[in-house]
């Protein structure tokens, strides 16, 4: 797997594209050429054909390289994925799990994640060291909470003003945005019951009214 494959220097380009080529490679050291024999599967966030028209990146090395493409949109065109991912590098760094507020949730949804994925996995990570249980706005990184970071994006933080959702919609979001989250995150029922502070059966209920279940 070669990761930003896009930074790759000439020089490296260069030895790249003779081992795809070639089928062999010259151990740093080795007097004798290796052959071998691999499925290469290459990641970006750069705009490979436009580096190619600026005679950045290689053509020769992208079309080797391009074979099948597969596009993975950005972390802000796919908000719904935040919740999940949470829980996920919750579950791989381990030790305390602490979990975002509505009123963080809403700043989470509203970030434009410049970074992606890594920008939120690094967040996670601070939470882990700062944060007990909760995470609130206060608890977040400073780009989260500057406006130059957040986007449009309907939340329920937005005023009335420019809101037009009623009281009842906003709170039906937040609510369901917290129930999926603790569901994610205990991946029971019954640890989702406990961590909301209720009890089975009103989670049930709350699952069926939302669409959830």
């Amino acid at each position: 797997f070669l990761d930003e494959v896009g930074e790759l220097s000439p020089r490296v380009q260069v030895m790249l594209l003779r081992v795809l080529q070639e089928g062999t490679l010259r151990r740093v050291g080795g007097e004798r050429p290796v052959d071998v024999d691999v499925r290469v599967i290459a990641a970006t966030h750069r705009d490979l054909p436009a580096l190619c028209e600026r005679g950045v990146f290689r053509e020769d090395l992208y079309y080797r390289l391009s074979g099948a493409t597969l596009r993975v949109p950005p972390l802000r065109e796919r908000r719904a994925d935040l919740e999940p991912l949470v829980a996920r590098f919750l579950d791989e760094i381990g030790g305390a799990r602490p979990w975002p507020t509505p009123a963080a949730w809403s700043r989470l949804h509203a970030y434009r994640w410049p970074g992606n994925v890594r920008q939120l996995r690094a967040e996670v990570v601070r939470w882990t060291v700062f944060c007990e249980r909760a995470v609130t706005v206060d608890d977040l990184s400073p780009e989260l909470t500057q406006e130059a970071g957040v986007t449009s994006a309907p939340s329920a933080a937005a005023t009335v003003d420019d809101d037009p959702r009623t009281l009842a919609e906003a709170i039906t979001e937040v609510e369901r945005r917290v129930i999926t989250g603790a569901l994610a995150r205990e991946g029971t029922l019954l640890g989702a019951a406990r961590a909301l502070a209720i009890d089975r059966n009103t989670l049930k209920r709350k699952l069926h009214k939302l669409g959830l279940r």
